[in-house]
This record gives C-alpha cells, sequence and structure tokens, in this order.
C-alpha cells in the first residue's frame, strides 16, 4: 500500500490523501484512521496531521501505510509605522509578513491587494492591514499611524479679580488657528491673549490647531466680589467733643475729608474737636485687594456751641448773703446745674443758688442739656469785713494791663450811688454810678497829669447802712 496527499493550505480542511495498492483479491476497499471502509481511495476534505491508510481486500487481508498532510498556513504579519505631521498626509506603513504561500498581496482597506508592502501618504489613525497570499490565505493585524502633534497650548497662569475688572489672557501657542470657549465675556474668542470680564468665576479653554494637530488647556478666571464699605451711623456730638468713626467692611480704609481726623487711613479715627457739622465718606479695600464699588457715607452734627454765664465777679462781706444766678446765653435749653465747691452754698443743684460766705472763694457752675452737652463758667467772689466800700490809694494808667484803672470795690453794697474824682481845683474828671466801672486817668480825651486827686463814694449796704467816704488817691505815669 503506497499514499499520496495534497496540502491542507489556510490551516483548513482541504486537503485530500490518496491511496494505492497493489496484490490482494479484488475488489479493494480503503480507510484513514480506522474509519469505515470504502469503495473509493480518494479521500479529501482532509487537515494537516498525519495519517494510516489501511486497504482491505475481498478475503478480509489488510494492509497499511503513513501519509502526512502539510499545511501551508496563512502569512504572520507586522507592521512598521512613520507618524503623520500636523500639516501633512505622510504617514507610512511598511508591511512585514512570513509564511504563506508567494507570491505575497497587502491590502490597508480589505478590498484593494498591491505586490508593494508600503502604503505612503496616510493619515494619522487606525488601520487593518491585511495579506493575502497564493492560496488566497488571509491574515491581518491591526496597526495605528502616530500623529506628531507638535502644537503648543498654553492658556496662561489662574487669576483671581475684582469683579468689574477687565483683564486680559496671558495665554501662549504656535497653532495657526486659536478658538476660546466658552465666547462669553471675552472681547474676542479667535485671537491669542483676548480681554475677559466675567462678573462671575469663569473657565476659559483655549483650542489651538494646526493643520490635523490639537492642543487644549484651561485657565480659570476666579472672580472676587467687592467689598461693601460701612461707614457707620450719623451721630450727634457737642461742641468741642471728640467722636470715635467705626468703618467695616474692609482691611484698608480712605476717608475724606481728612478734616480734624486723627488718621484718615485707619477703620476708627478719632474726629477731634470738630467747629461744626460735617459729613465723612469711606472707601475701603479687602484682604483681596478689591476696592469697594461706592463710599460710604457718616454725617456728625456737631451741636452749636454753648454758653453759660457764672456771673460777674464781685465781692461781699462777710456773712452777707449772695444770689448767685448761672444765664443761659444763648436759650439753648440747659436742663441741669451743678456749682462746685459746695461750700456755702444753700443748694449747688439749682440755677440760682445762694451763697454765704466768710472767706474768698471761685464758683464753677457747670450747665447740661438734655442730650449731655455741657458749658461752663466761673465766678470769682472776693468776701471782706464790711459791708463797706474800698478804695485803692494809687494807680498807674499806663495800659500795662496791671493796676491801670482806678475803681471802688464796693463789699456788701446793694445800691450804687455814685463814685466822682476831683482835679486839684475842685473840677469833676470823672463820674460813674455803675460800680463795674472806673476812671482811666483821662478827662476830655486827655491824660492827666500825675498828681493827686480827691474822690468820694457813696452806696448803701445789703442792711441799708449808708456808706460815705472820701480821700485821696495818686495818679502815678
Amino acid at each position: 500500500v503506497t499514499a499520496g496527499s495534497s496540502t491542507a493550505s489556510c490551516g483548513n480542511n482541504n486537503g485530500s490523501i490518496t491511496a494505492t495498492a497493489t496484490g490482494g483479491t479484488a475488489p479493494l476497499q480503503y480507510s484513514i484512521n480506522g474509519t469505515t471502509f470504502q469503495a473509493g481511495n480518494v479521500f479529501s476534505g482532509v487537515g494537516a496531521g498525519t495519517y494510516t491508510v489501511s486497504v482491505k481486500d475481498a478475503n478480509g487481508c489488510i494492509g497499511t501505510t503513513t501519509v502526512t498532510v502539510s499545511n501551508s498556513g496563512a502569512a504572520t504579519v507586522t507592521a512598521v509605522n512613520t507618524s503623520a505631521t500636523c500639516n501633512s498626509v505622510n504617514g507610512s506603513i511598511t508591511v512585514n509578513a512570513t509564511g504563506g504561500t508567494a507570491p505575497l498581496q497587502y491590502s490597508i482597506d480589505g478590498i484593494n491587494f498591491k505586490l508593494n508592502n508600503v502604503f505612503t501618504g496616510l493619515n494619522a489613525g487606525n488601520y487593518t492591514v491585511v495579506v493575502k497570499d497564493a492560496n488566497g490565505c488571509l491574515s491581518n493585524t491591526i496597526t495605528n499611524v502616530g500623529l506628531i502633534n507638535s502644537v503648543l497650548a498654553n492658556a496662561g497662569t489662574d487669576l483671581s479679580v475684582c469683579a468689574g475688572t477687565t483683564t486680559q489672557l496671558s495665554a501662549g501657542s504656535d497653532a495657526t488657528t486659536i478658538i476660546w470657549q466658552p465666547e462669553t465675556w471675552l472681547s474676542d474668542a479667535k485671537i491669542l491673549n483676548p480681554y475677559a470680564t466675567p462678573p462671575v468665576t469663569s473657565t476659559y479653554t483655549i483650542i489651538a490647531q494646526t493643520g490635523t494637530c490639537i492642543q487644549k488647556d484651561s485657565v480659570t478666571i476666579y472672580v472676587n466680589p467687592l467689598p461693601v464699605a460701612k461707614a457707620g451711623a450719623d451721630t450727634t456730638i457737642c461742641f468741642g467733643t471728640n467722636v470715635q468713626l467705626h468703618a467695616s467692611g474692609g482691611v484698608a480704609y480712605s476717608w475724606l475729608p481728612a478734616t480734624y481726623l486723627s488718621n484718615s487711613f485707619i477703620a476708627n479715627p478719632i474726629v477731634q474737636h470738630p467747629q461744626s457739622s460735617l459729613s465723612y465718606m469711606v472707601v475701603v479695600v479687602d484682604s483681596n485687594g478689591c476696592k469697594s464699588a461706592k463710599p460710604d457715607s457718616i454725617n456728625i452734627v456737631v451741636t452749636p456751641k454753648l454758653t453759660v454765664f457764672a456771673g460777674r465777679d464781685t465781692s461781699i462781706a462777710i456773712n452777707q448773703p449772695l444770689q448767685l444766678n448761672a444765664t443761659d446765653i444763648n436759650n439753648i435749653g440747659f436742663v441741669n446745674y451743678s456749682w462746685s465747691p459746695v461750700y456755702g452754698l444753700d443748694n449747688p443743684l439749682i440755677q440760682n443758688p445762694v451763697a454765704i460766705l466768710d472767706k474768698d472763694q471761685v464758683y464753677t457752675v457747670l450747665a447740661t442739656t438734655a442730650n449731655g452737652c455741657t458749658a461752663s463758667d466761673n465766678l470769682v467772689v472776693k468776701v471782706y469785713m464790711g459791708p463797706d466800700i474800698f478804695v485803692p490809694t494809687a494807680f498807674t494808667p499806663n495800659k500795662d494791663g496791671l493796676n491801670d484803672i482806678f475803681k471802688p470795690i464796693p463789699t456788701g453794697i446793694k445800691e450804687f450811688k455814685f463814685f466822682t474824682v476831683f482835679n486839684r481845683f475842685g473840677q469833676i474828671v470823672y463820674n460813674t454810678t455803675n460800680q463795674q466801672n472806673g476812671w482811666d486817668g483821662i478827662f476830655n480825651g486827655m491824660k492827666q497829669a500825675p498828681g493827686t486827686y480827691v474822690w468820694q463814694v457813696k452806696g448803701i449796704a445789703y442792711d441799708g447802712k449808708v456808706i460815705y467816704k472820701k480821700g485821696t488817691v495818686v495818679l502815678i505815669r
């Protein structure tokens, strides 16, 4: 028994075995690998492998042999690629195949085959490379043609800005086409460095493209809200007093005007002794460096200057009752009075107490309005033995502010009648009925000569006693 075979191609069961026998008693029957004997000596649809071929004659005698069916498998495929660049369709694939039955043909679309194993002028992307041998066996592999993406896209550093601020994006790119997304609040979304004015925090993406190459990058603009300046509530203060301002809303402050302020660049300056009512405006800057959109203002209302009059300085006799009376000069409407010290006073908490003194005393009256504003004045009370009218013995009317006026000092006098001065010729050079007035050494507009002058004075004491005195005084120049 002998046997021949045809190759099983592409790894399929398409080989064949043909058995040949000599001798034996006809008819002959054939079998491979123990299969049922058949009359035909050809076995088709056989896969690659080694087979035992048996031949049986009419007497049941069996002869055997072995035969091998070879495999003409499909080619093994690999590919080497060259990447495409941005501006050109210049990628390539070189197909390398081993095995298979020559000649081999090549395709990158599965339809069009060629004998040349190099494909050029390709775009970047995935390709299925197919190799077909002479037996029509197909093998394939998937390969990728890369892209050399050299495009630069740098959107810049994230920014922090104040609301309402316009800022320029500082991107960098060598691309031929630029698009920013989103386009909202951009001056021009198709230039490299547009101006942006977002009202809220926003992220912008730059899309940079040259040919088929695209690069993206993003930048975020953080928008900080503007601080709100608060100057505080309007305030009314007393004339001559201070008030401290209390602004809020920032970390840095600026007040206008700076008039009367201890420091116009702090939150809480002191308004020092303002002479009239005025308004201040404050602008604040927060920790992000954002400035308030508008200033806030505060009105400082200064009450008019208050004046209380304690009375003219006076003199009294020991234990003579003295009626004090504080006068509201501008009719402001004082509601409380307080005299100090309380020595000698019948009631120090009224406007017009009575004083009985046995020594000199200086009284201070403090008058207070309903809103707490105050005014004060002093009164000097000289206490003498009396009642009496004391008259100096000399005076020097040289306008040096010392002893320039010659006048009597009534003590315990309730009614002042007159005070008269005569020259040596008996001529009246000065006369008054007001105890507060005195002679300045001038008569008829002319300075009187130094020398001795005669005076006389008369008054009614608080107890009704008439006090009349006369004497001489020396005028010294």
